[in-house]
């Protein structure tokens, strides 16, 4: 440590002589108003201006009279409270202009008391000039100690910091006063521990030797490192006793900053130097003349020439063919495109004939000077000759390369390729060929990199990132090596592979493995032949001990209790055998302190430097197996009482935004047929078995639940068709689960089987509807009976009354009015017969036997049936249907229908008519339509709404006069409308 003040640069004269010289008259009294120091220039101030200044040190402030016409006493005594003032005592006119001399007063504080205070006197000479571009020739005090240091700080001989000025006081103080505990404003506590032993050695020798001393220390200010150069500085009194202590600190902290960038740059260099001495290729510069000027320890191995042997030599003793005809042609070419390539011919140290793959680069940041990269290809340039000479041999050699190689065309399309290229990327070569190079590369290295296939024609080797057929990941070292043909253009691009995958990743996996193998959450433990290798905390843990250490060549079986210990054996076994066994094995762990616990373990296996290891995870599942045991016990208890009954409940959640079906009991076989397995299968199934009838019924139902965001419940009866085709009367209950903005998470159902429950129903529907016909059948069958047999009963009886009481009836008389009786009689036998027939198809007591019939037969028969009848009006009667007609009915009812349409067309048909019977298809599928057309007299318009209704018994004479009951067509509407 030097002594002197000029260290590091830092020229700063003795605080005493810059105190003693400042044109100011300093004056410092400590608390009790005694004052303790006077500068040189005070004393001067005295004598120019009168001032009383004998015998100050010692003296009490207030009590002494320095100015003969001023007395300060009173504003000295207002410093004591924090107040400071500023006077002026004399105002001297000049010839120039005047001087005004003024005193100003400051209190000085130490630790918020009162500790004394400064008094200085300076002299203002004001020239003769505007007042407003007036100037103070001399500033405070301390703003002239702040514009010679970034800090200065005087102490007490102990240490005790009584003032601070500069730059950096302001930012000491503020960091003291938040400092904890409201530390003392000392040098013991503004450094750091280090710093504050050295500096503290530095001060205590200063107070030794009575001399400055210059030392380095580091202070933090708003939470960064600032470095000062710093001079101690001892000011005595008069006695030649220290009085204070001053400490300059000037900030060289940008310096020390530029110097730790400097080194950075020098370092950073040097790992240029050394990457690029490590590359396998030659790196040399050239200057404008063609000597080299640098040579690189590749280009050194390349040449046998040492970089002191070779600089300043002229390239072209080392080429053929560079001479200075090449050189200024290079310059030309580099000129227009800064980047050129050739193969050169050289001559080595041990005269040895080489070909070098040369890249010369134009460097205008270093005066034009030429960097060349050369590649050692004279191995490659022979092979591509001899492989000229025999293309089979060529072809040979390229194909069965044990490295991958192929071909490109100047724009980067794949012209060939050799086998183990394929191989390593797993195309097939139709899938290479002609694809770009790179349509092969992965996406995120080129754009990592900015990838370009002109960047690598330098012959350098790259490690470049490809995508397999099966879309891995593969790193090949890669070289492009551009030929060109007679004109320097590239004819192809030749590039050689190495995989460095496998290398590439083995450093990474590591560094992963030990990560995840510490941090894992999960206990691993690493075995070899049944001994434990390597274990992680968690396992330890999970086991019971206290650090690995306890367990590293324990065997792992010692670690399962001993009734799982021949199956969990068995399975590391077949780990080991690499037997593909997939799911988790439990079994229960033994702890250090032989206690059990439920445990799950998986296991894998894998081969490091010929051994094989087997990767074991193990998880403590005790409380999961309890919560599954008391699961398991519920779900059973549960399952139970579902399976036991006939309804079936299931489950939908929603699933990827669409609601699929998660659960089905058991039950749900015994209603639709369908298994657990088919609905939950098919998501759809609940949908598709509903009737058709019911369908859209249903979906407005279960529409108008899912979007209301009130309802939660519904009730919804309907029919559903079962496996085996029958139908199904069900009543479904839907319950929904909502999210809270509404959302539908889940829905649950319970469905049952109310097909008896309806078929009952539909009974009673059916007795009800039979009882109310019945009762109207009843009131008919009376009306028609007290109104229609009344008429012929009438007549009979008249006329038979008549025939007894009458003596005087001639016979023709007797005959007319026995007609009339028999007439009567056959009316009123149609009648009767008509209501036996209509009652018993109203009340259901006729039993329908349906086949099939051919039609043409029972038409047939109708028609022989009543050919009499037709005959005696000389009606023809005309089928047109035919043998081919089938029709599926009962055989005695539909007679009955075409014996009254055809009797009833007879009734209606004038002499000589003829009666049409046809057949035409219907417009409802599965039906036939009949017609039996007539020439006859026809039916009024406003009669035809009574033809079929028996309540209104509509009949009229046929053209003969014959009579009707009214009744037929209602009773062929009621056999016609009869359910098949």
């Amino acid at each position: 440590m030097n002594s002197g003040l000029d260290e590091n640069n830092f020229n700063v004269e003795s605080f005493s002589k810059i105190i003693q010289n400042l044109p100011v008259g300093i004056l410092i009294f400590s608390s009790d108003w005694r004052i303790n120091f006077v500068n040189e220039n005070f004393y001067q101030f005295g004598s120019l201006y009168q001032i009383n200044t004998t015998s100050l040190l010692g003296k009490n402030i207030l009590e002494y009279q320095f100015f003969t016409n001023k007395d300060i006493s009173g504003e000295l005594k207002k410093l004591e409270n924090g107040y400071s003032f500023e006077t002026e005592i004399e105002n001297i006119k000049t010839r120039d202009g005047r001087i005004s001399v003024v005193v100003k007063a400051s209190p000085l504080f130490e630790n918020g008391t009162f500790a004394g205070g400064i008094l200085i006197i300076e002299d203002l000479r004001i020239n003769n000039i505007p007042p407003d571009e007036k100037e103070l020739i001399l500033g405070h005090f301390e703003k002239a100690i702040g514009k010679l240091n970034n800090l200065l700080l005087v102490t007490d001989p102990d240490g005790k910091i009584k003032f601070s000025f500069g730059k950096n006081a302001q930012k000491l103080k503020s960091d003291l006063d938040n400092a904890p505990g409201n530390k003392e404003l000392s040098i013991d506590n503004i450094f750091n521990r280090e710093v504050h032993q050295n500096f503290k050695e530095q001060f205590v020798s200063v107070k030794q030797m009575k001399e400055p001393l210059s030392c380095k220390v580091e202070l933090i200010f708003d939470e960064s490192i600032n470095y000062f150069t710093s001079v101690i500085e001892p000011i005595l009194n008069e006695e030649g006793q220290i009085q204070f202590i001053f400490v300059w600190l000037n900030d060289i902290s940008e310096l020390i900053n530029d110097e730790k960038s400097l080194k950075k740059e020098i370092n950073k260099l040097k790992q240029y130097k050394a990457l690029i001495d490590s590359v396998n290729d030659a790196v040399f510069i050239i200057d404008e003349d063609g000597d080299i000027t640098f040579w690189t320890n590749s280009a050194e191995e390349i040449f046998g020439y040492s970089q002191e042997e070779i600089t300043g030599e002229f390239l072209g003793k080392f080429f053929k063919e560079f001479d200075q005809n090449f050189l200024d042609d290079l310059k030309n070419k580099l000129q227009s495109s800064k980047v050129w390539s050739s193969e050169l011919t050289c001559i080595t140290k041990d005269n040895l004939e080489k070909i070098i793959h040369s890249r010369f680069v134009l460097s205008e940041e270093a005066d034009n000077n030429i960097i060349i990269m050369g590649t050692d290809v004279t191995e490659r340039a022979y092979l591509e000759r001899e492989l000229k000479s025999s293309e089979e041999k060529y072809r040979n050699i390229f194909n069965n390369a044990d490295k991958p190689v192929c071909v490109l065309n100047a724009e980067g399309y794949i012209t060939d390729i050799n086998k183990k290229f394929i191989s390593e990327l797993k195309y097939t070569y139709t899938e290479l060929l002609n694809k770009n190079i790179r349509n092969i590369i992965s996406p995120d290295y080129i754009k990592e990199t900015s990838f370009e296939l002109k960047s690598h024609l330098d012959s350098s080797k790259s490690a470049i990132t490809f995508i397999s057929g099966e879309s891995e990941k593969i790193i090949f070292e890669t070289v492009f090596i551009p030929v060109y043909n007679e004109k320097g253009e590239i004819k192809n691009i030749d590039c050689y592979f190495k995989n460095v995958t496998k290398e590439s990743n083995n450093e990474n996996e590591k560094r992963f493995f030990n990560a995840v193998f510490k941090s894992s959450p999960e206990g691993i433990v690493i075995e070899h032949h049944g001994k434990i290798f390597q274990v992680n905390n968690v396992f330890t843990n999970i086991f019971g001990y206290n650090n690995p250490e306890e367990l590293i060549n324990k065997d792992i079986l010692d670690l399962v209790e001993k009734n799982d210990i021949i199956r969990i054996a068995e399975y590391f076994q077949l780990i080991e055998k690499k037997r593909n066994i997939t799911e988790r094995q439990e079994f229960l762990g033994k702890r250090k302190d032989n206690t059990n616990f439920y445990a799950e373990t998986s296991a894998s296996v894998f081969e490091f430097n010929n051994k094989t290891f087997t990767v074991i995870i193990v998880h403590d599942i005790t409380e999961r197996k309890e919560i599954q045991n008391a699961i398991t016990d519920s779900e059973e208890k549960y399952r139970n009482i579902i399976e036991s009954i006939d309804d079936f409940l299931y489950t939908y959640e929603k699933i990827n935004n669409i609601l699929r079906p998660v659960f089905f009991t058991s039950s749900v076989e015994k209603i639709t047929g369908y298994s657990q397995e088919d609905f939950l299968n098919d998501s759809k199934l609940l949908v598709k078995i509903i009737h058709p009838d019911d369908l859209l019924f249903v979906k407005q139902m279960i529409r108008s639940l899912f979007r209301s965001r009130i309802l939660t419940s519904d009730e919804i009866e309907f029919r559903i068709i079962n496996k085996t085709g029958n139908i199904v009367w069900v009543r479904n209950k839907i319950n929904i689960s909502r999210s809270i903005n509404g959302k539908i998470q889940k829905v649950y159902g319970l469905i049952n089987n109310i097909s008896l429950r309806k078929k009952t129903e539909e009974d009673l529907i059916k007795t009800t509807d039979n009882l109310v016909k019945l009762n109207e059948t009843k009131d008919k069958f009376i009306s028609i009976v007290s109104h229609d047999l009344r008429t012929p009963f009438s007549s009979i009886l008249g006329f038979t009354d008549l025939l007894l009481t009458d003596e005087d009836l001639t016979d023709e008389e007797k005959n007319q009015y026995i007609k009339y009786i028999k007439d009567s009689s056959k009316s009123m036998l149609s009648l009767v017969n008509s209501l036996l027939d209509w009652t018993r198809l109203q009340t259901g007591r006729i039993t329908i036997e349906l086949e099939r019939i051919d039609a043409s037969s029972i038409i047939e028969k109708s028609i022989n049936a009543l050919s009499g009848t037709a005959f005696q009006k000389n009606i023809e009667l005309i089928s047109l249907v035919g043998n081919d007609i089938f029709i599926f009915v009962d055989k005695e009812l539909i007679g009955q229908v075409f014996n009254n349409l055809i009797s009833n067309a007879i009734k209606f048909t004038r002499d000589d008519g003829n009666i049409i019977i046809s057949v035409n298809p219907s417009d409802k599928s599965r039906f036939v339509e009949f017609s039996v057309r007539d020439n006859g007299v026809g039916i009024k318009e406003d009669h035809l709404q009574y033809l079929f209704k028996v309540e209104s018994k509509f009949t009229s004479e046929g053209t003969s006069g014959e009579k009707g009951s009214g009744l037929g067509l209602s009773l062929v509407k009621e056999i016609v409308e009869i359910p098949s």
